[in-house]
């Protein structure tokens, strides 16, 4: 009994000190404990090493934070005690009166950097000046060198220019009389009224040339009063004046010739306005409407070349050459036949 007294109390004071020292702190179990559910070596190692890696991770944690909790109180400390050595310096008057002079000292640099400053560009602003007087003076003394001939060169220019402007009135005067002679010799080939239009004057005003027709009573005759045929002789002998008055050779293009006239007048149009009022006269005329077969036929010795305008579809047109002297035989052979 002794024996079994003795090593019960060795065995349960190696458990207290192995618990103690060795095994990690945790609740104790009675000697008949029994776990329903337990972990296998394996996850009981994983899961001790978690709680070791998170006890030694705090306490280091722990330290670090307080090691820095005291450097920054030290700091603090250090910052507080500058702080109010500074307040106490900034009270003394010694201090107040070299950092006001500091400051006076400051403003006046800042003054004086404006004033050099302001002083500088007009310094720059002289030396330019200077420059541009002197390109000035070599000009009036060029000027002055010269003045004696510039006077021979102005009258000799002026005497020019007035002669000049006396010519260019006296060419447009001419012109003027040449352009109303000639729409006046339009209108009487043209008009079967002969008398109709007894005169016609051009006025020359700034840029704009204004026409006046006249009776034989010296009454003007309003265009305004003209029929649509009357009209469009007055604008087929204004360009034949115009084309017999210019220095230059250009073609004439005419649309929708003979629109307005009456058989008298389109015959006067075709046997002497057509054939002379350019070397290259274009028409675009409507078979049958702006154009007669009569008609045709006394141009037709003047005709170089002829086309039709011929509808491909709705949306498209081309030209089509033809024979002048088979143009409305073949007009009538493309359109009468298949209507």
């Amino acid at each position: 009994m002794v024996a079994g007294s003795i090593r019960d109390f060795y065995n349960t004071t190696f458990r207290k000190l192995i618990r103690r020292h060795l095994a990690t702190e945790g609740p104790s179990f009675p000697d008949d404990f029994k776990l329903l559910h337990d972990l296998t070596e394996s996850e009981r190692a994983q899961m001790q090493t978690l709680i070791d890696n998170l006890r030694l991770s705090f306490r280091q944690e722990f330290k670090r934070l307080h090691f820095e909790y005291n450097q920054t109180r030290n700091d603090l400390g250090q910052i507080k005690r500058r702080i109010a050595d500074a307040e106490s310096l900034s009270e003394d008057a010694v201090v107040k009166a070299d950092r006001q002079r500091k400051k006076e000292v400051d403003d006046e640099i800042d003054s004086l950097g404006e004033q050099v400053g302001a002083l500088e560009q007009t310094i720059s602003n002289d030396q330019v000046a200077i420059v541009n007087k002197e390109k000035q003076l070599d000009e009036l003394r060029k000027k002055l060198k010269a003045s004696a001939q510039d006077l021979e060169k102005d009258a000799l220019t002026e005497a020019l220019s007035r002669r000049l402007r006396d010519y260019i009135t006296l060419y447009k005067e001419r012109k003027k009389e040449a352009l109303a002679k000639q729409i006046h010799k339009g209108l009487k080939m043209l008009m079967h009224k002969k008398g109709f239009v007894h005169d016609v004057k051009v006025h020359i005003i700034g840029g704009d040339i204004e026409i006046e027709l006249y009776n034989k009573r010296g009454d003007v005759i309003l265009k305004e009063g003209l029929s649509k045929g009357e009209q469009q002789l007055y604008a087929t002998a204004l360009l034949y004046g115009l084309v017999e008055e210019s220095d230059f050779d250009f073609p004439i293009f005419i649309d929708s010739p003979m629109q307005k006239f009456d058989d008298q007048h389109a015959e006067n149009i075709v046997r002497h306005f057509y054939p002379k009022i350019a070397d290259q006269v274009i028409l675009f005329p409507l078979i049958n409407k702006e154009m007669s077969a009569r008609e045709y036929e006394m141009l037709l010795p003047n005709v170089a070349r002829s086309y039709l305008i011929v509808n491909q579809d709705a949306d498209q047109s081309s030209f089509e050459e033809v024979a002048p002297d088979a143009l409305f035989s073949h007009y009538s052979k493309l359109y009468h036949n298949a209507n």
